[in-house]
């Protein structure tokens, strides 16, 4: 298992390299961060890198947090209470709009509040798209390197 947290100066390696590691920033096409010793920065984001599948129930209950699977075998750990969604609702809520009125594309399960509670929420098919978010979601369109959101959009008259 590997550890990644991404904190306010940038991310940093917080283990060792592992093979899931690896196979997971393939997904990403991003360069593996430096092993840095963690020294109290602010971290804003922890992924984790561990097998397809993996329990975490005794972790979730031990950090007090949920732990999402993401593409591959990165999984996304949050706090209880916080997903996408919600800081959909915070930025909205900011600027004044509709709290529920908004667009979502999402291609994994991380993606599934933002999905469910957006006005419109589509899936995005991509290798590894979560076919069950593909079923729940209003619409379903290709993956961006098939131009999929761009179609999507011209054709709903978007842009």
């Amino acid at each position: 298992m590997s550890l990644i947290f991404d904190a306010v100066d940038g991310p940093y390696l917080a283990t060792k390299i592992t093979d899931f590691l690896v196979e997971g920033k393939k997904y990403y096409e991003e360069e593996i961060p430096p092993y840095i010793e963690w020294k109290g920065e602010e971290v804003v984001k922890i992924n984790i890198f561990a097998p397809m599948g993996y329990d975490f129930s005794e972790l979730e209950k031990d950090i007090s947090a949920r732990i999402v699977p993401c593409p591959t075998v990165c999984y996304d750990v949050m706090a209880k209470g916080i997903s996408k969604q919600t800081g959909i609702r915070e930025m909205m809520k900011y600027y004044g709009f509709n709290e529920d009125d908004y667009m979502a594309f999402g291609d994994q399960e991380n993606d599934w509040e933002m999905l469910e509670n957006a006005k419109i929420g589509i899936a995005v098919k991509d290798i590894d798209g979560s076919e069950k978010l593909q079923h729940m979601a209003d619409y379903v369109c290709n993956a961006p390197r098939k131009d999929g959101i761009y179609t999507f959009l011209k054709n709903n008259g978007y842009i």
